[in-house]
């Protein structure tokens, strides 16, 4: 980080990297940040299943619909 972008007091940027640096810190625990980006994640595959079931619903009605004027 250059040296004009830290700061110190309640403005102080946060570091990724100080989180692994901490001697104390369980590797087996997961961390508030990998825990949001897990969430994060979860929620937008959540929403990718759910676009692929409507984009599908929306193909069979459109296949059905040219197979009725078809006959």
């Amino acid at each position: 980080m250059p040296a004009f972008m830290r700061s110190e007091g309640p403005f102080a940027l946060y570091d990724h990297s100080l989180r692994t640096m901490k001697p104390d810190f369980p590797e087996s625990e997961p961390t508030v940040t990998d825990q949001a980006a897990l969430k994060a994640l979860q929620r937008y595959e959540g929403e990718l299943q759910r676009l692929k079931q409507l984009r599908e619903a929306e193909k069979a009605i459109f296949i059905n619909s040219i197979e009725q004027s078809k006959h």
